[in-house]
């Protein structure tokens, strides 16, 4: 287990070392509230819950730069997951998920993705052990494990909401453990509530609302056509399903579920069940890659019941062979992204982009979101309709000092822009440039 340990920190850690630059747009947002938490602010968000802001914050305090703490605690997740899947299913299947590429892409990425990740496996783990552990029965040892096995499940919550999905298969777990078992079910209802006390206390407090909002989700799964929730699920469901099993290790490992189903094996039952339930939820919503790496990871650990472990290391090595030269290449156009940021370290805010991913380093380690410059628009028009003499006027009221262009969404988004990219416009300076970016000053400050 320890070379399993090690071999987990230097791998994830040299790829998020390789990768500094921001890779989730979202983090700008999770750094700004890690902020106002420690400040004892923004403690309740419909969106998002407060764990993975408050630890994100404490991890910057720590280490000074709050992007560092985000990649040092992806690290931390990916490793904790690898380990958690080592001691459950076998040395060999840790190996196996250190070398799938959701994995080792979402260690080197900022968010709450690998976080939630780690916690829920732990819980089913607690929940769901292997036979040989089983044995002991309804023992005091496995009704305190289904006191942690609740806990994890609620600090997974905590991370992301979705997370939640955990929990009925912790609860079933924990029941199947336990038949006349509870105090062993109380248990774990005691250790979900005590996690999650800083929210719910919180919203009680408050007067804010517990559960979290799912409208926005609900308007992106629906489109355009705001097709309703019944008749957009079964398509939605097969994109989740084709996305999750998108890659051949998740395919075969899916079979081999399969394999452990009909062995009975309780593993198995518990990996598939956590897998249908994020499929079955963003079937109602709307899917992504990032989105279906709980169901992605649950059909690769599939493996640990189809082939012997002694074959899983020569697998695992080519699969690494197949998806490091992928987790080792950066997203197009991140070099001049980078470029521009850097090029506006140490200048005065605030920034205003027509992009969300630029971000503005502060000198005390914490980022700056940019203002969107869609908000320069009139009540009621469209981005298309700033111009650079508009943005002058607004960006002046508003107190911007810098303005960051994307010239890809200047020529998708902002067409009135366009005079920026080609001449020099009055009240605007323009500071630095590189492929596809402008930096300007604005009022020349």
């Amino acid at each position: 287990m320890a070379l399993l340990a090690l071999a987990a920190t230097g791998l994830l850690g040299v790829l998020a070392w390789h990768h500094p630059e921001l890779r989730l747009v979202d983090f700008v947002a999770f750094a700004g509230r890690a902020r106002r938490v420690l400040g004892g602010l923004d403690l309740l968000s419909p969106r998002y819950p407060v764990g993975y802001p408050a630890l994100l914050g404490l991890g910057k305090l720590a280490l000074g730069d709050v992007l560092v703490a985000g990649k040092v605690l992806a690290v931390a997740a990916g490793v904790g997951a690898v380990l958690v899947t080592g001691r459950w299913l076998g040395l060999m299947s840790g190996l196996w998920l250190l070398v799938q590429f959701p994995l080792l892409g979402a260690a080197s990425t900022e968010g709450t993705d690998l976080p939630a990740l780690a916690l829920a496996l732990g819980a089913l783990a607690l929940a769901f052990p292997a036979a040989g552990a089983r044995r002991a029965g309804a023992d005091r040892k496995g009704v305190h494990a289904g006191l942690l096995a609740g806990a994890l499940s609620g600090a997974a919550m905590m991370m992301r909401y979705p997370a939640a999905l955990v929990l009925p298969v912790v609860l079933l777990g924990v029941s199947l453990r336990h038949p006349r078992g509870g105090r062993a079910l109380g248990l774990a209802l005691l250790g979900l509530v005590l996690v999650t006390a800083p929210h719910w206390l919180t919203a009680l407090y408050t007067g804010a609302p517990l559960m979290p909002a799912v409208a926005e989700n609900a308007a992106i799964g629906a489109g355009p056509q705001a097709v309703d929730a019944l008749h957009r699920f079964w398509p939605g469901l097969r994109r989740a399903l084709g996305l999750a099993l998108a890659a051949w290790p998740a395919r075969l490992g899916a079979l081999g579920l399969l394999i452990g189903l009909l062995r009975r094996d309780r593993r198995a039952a518990a990996l598939t069940l956590w897998g249908l339930l994020h499929l079955v939820l963003l079937g109602f919503f709307f899917s992504n890659p990032r989105l279906v790496l709980p169901a992605t990871v649950a059909a690769s650990l599939g493996v640990a019941f189809l082939v012997p472990r002694f074959v899983l290391l020569p697998l695992a090595g080519a699969v690494l062979w197949w998806t490091a030269p992928a987790a080792w290449q950066s997203a197009p156009g991140t070099r001049p992204l980078q470029q521009i940021v850097a090029a506006a370290d140490g200048l005065p805010g605030p920034v205003a982009s027509t992009s969300p991913w630029f971000y503005l380093r502060r000198s005390d380690g914490w980022l700056d979101a940019p203002v969107l410059i869609k908000r320069a628009a009139l009540p009621g028009a469209t981005p298309g309709s700033v111009t650079p003499e508009s943005l002058v006027t607004w960006g002046q009221q508003q107190g911007i000092h810098l303005v960051v262009v994307d010239t890809g969404r200047v020529a998708r988004t902002y067409p009135g822009l366009r005079p920026l990219l080609s001449e020099p416009q009055p009240g605007l300076v323009e500071l630095a440039r590189s492929s596809g970016w402008r930096l300007l000053s604005l009022g020349g400050s």
